[in-house]
């Protein structure tokens, strides 16, 4: 897929993640805002989880792209996202401050400088 190929810059994996957070805080909080004012009654408790899995899959898939994309731009393949615990917490770190290869890679090319939206949702465009 598109969404996993390509490397993206420490920048667009920031604001990636920022779209997300916005995205989900205004999914959970507005979706049965919305739906009481449409339907004049609070959201049935089973009807209100099925849209908010829906959307949190979604979300998760994005998430998991911009990382692989980022561990690209690092130099590392994807297996270095399966760790968890502590080693976890390092590689999230590691994505988020670590400065990306200076040169081509095998993953692809330098990423441009500044925030490339188009590219970080639909994948690479070139």
């Amino acid at each position: 897929m598109k969404l996993f190929n390509g490397r993206i810059n420490r920048l667009n994996y920031w604001i990636g993640n920022m779209l997300l957070t916005i995205f989900a805080v205004t999914v959970v909080y507005g979706l049965p805002f919305i739906y009481q004012l449409i339907f004049r009654s609070k959201m049935p408790y089973v009807n209100s989880k099925i849209p908010i899995i829906i959307i949190a899959s979604v979300l998760m898939f994005y998430e998991s792209s911009f990382a692989i994309r980022r561990a690209h731009d690092l130099g590392e393949s994807w297996n270095m996202l399966s760790r968890y615990g502590i080693r976890d917490f390092i590689n999230k770190l590691r994505l988020t401050y670590a400065k990306g290869d200076g040169a081509d890679n095998a993953f692809g090319s330098i990423p441009k400088n500044g925030i490339d939206i188009k590219s970080l949702l639909f994948g690479k465009t070139e």
